[in-house]
């Protein structure tokens, strides 16, 4: 797997084999994927992600804390600005100009940010499961989660995002912890997000808790669209939905018209 290093930190990614890439003059921008917590890169395989993105090369990221990635004991090293800052580091080394970025729950304030601070690098925005105000609005949720993390109860984390399918996260609580207590320093993009201009997909399931604070996000951006899927909640929603994969799909497809 290839990697690159952000402040001496090393985060790996790997070209997801979705079949034939366009390739060289001409070629569709990629697509950069980030996943949430508790996952790593193969989830977005193992959930069937690669049919819906046709001839783009599809690059997916273990996020720092995750997968093959470093797993640093300091809580500044996985804060949101520098998860997005490592991902312009991957999309220059895969020689990417401009990318279609799709983050899923943690990965989704990641493209948030990454839209604001790196607006011309952004074909497109997919977000899944997430929204971008202020995480202290859902602070009871994220330190209750952290003392869960800190606990012998922690791989109900995992349960709750659907990584306990597979036996490839090699995940640690504290990580899990630390880039936790990493989302509570990010000031959220409320008052930057009128400024989005990439456009934004947005979708969440009815059943997820962060259902309200997605929709309420999709309305701060301009021409975003936002899709509630029904009967579904956070993990279906990027593990089992059916409904998700073809808005994401449509979504993509506009782009290469």
């Amino acid at each position: 797997m290839p990697w690159v290093e952000h402040d001496g930190n090393r985060v790996f990614y790997r070209q997801l084999d979705c079949g034939e890439a366009e390739t060289g003059k001409g070629a569709l921008p990629p697509v950069i994927l980030h996943h949430g917590l508790a996952q790593c890169a193969l989830d977005w395989q193992e959930a069937g992600w690669c049919s819906v993105f046709g001839n783009r090369a599809v690059y997916a990221i273990d996020a720092l804390g995750h997968g093959q990635s470093d797993r640093p004991d300091s809580r500044a090293a996985y804060s949101v600005e520098g998860r997005a800052d490592t991902v312009i580091k991957i999309a220059d080394d895969i020689s990417a100009e401009s990318f279609i970025f799709f983050g899923f729950s943690m990965g989704g304030r990641v493209g948030f940010e990454l839209a604001l601070s790196h607006p011309d690098r952004i074909e497109r925005l997919i977000v899944g499961g997430m929204h971008g105000l202020r995480p202290s609005i859902d602070r009871r949720n994220l330190e209750r989660r952290i003392s869960v993390l800190r606990s012998s109860k922690w791989r109900l984390v995992e349960r709750a995002v659907g990584a306990h399918r597979s036996n490839f996260h090699n995940n640690t609580p504290e990580a899990l912890a630390l880039s936790t207590e990493a989302v509570l320093d990010w000031r959220g993009a409320d008052d930057r997000l009128p400024q989005l201009k990439a456009p934004t997909l947005i979708y969440c399931g009815e059943q997820d808790s962060l259902l309200e604070y997605a929709r309420q996000t999709a309305e701060l951006i301009p021409g975003c669209q936002f899709e509630s899927l029904p009967d579904t909640g956070h993990a279906a929603s990027f593990y089992s939905s059916d409904t998700a994969k073809r808005l994401v799909q449509q979504f993509v497809a506009a782009d290469a018209r």
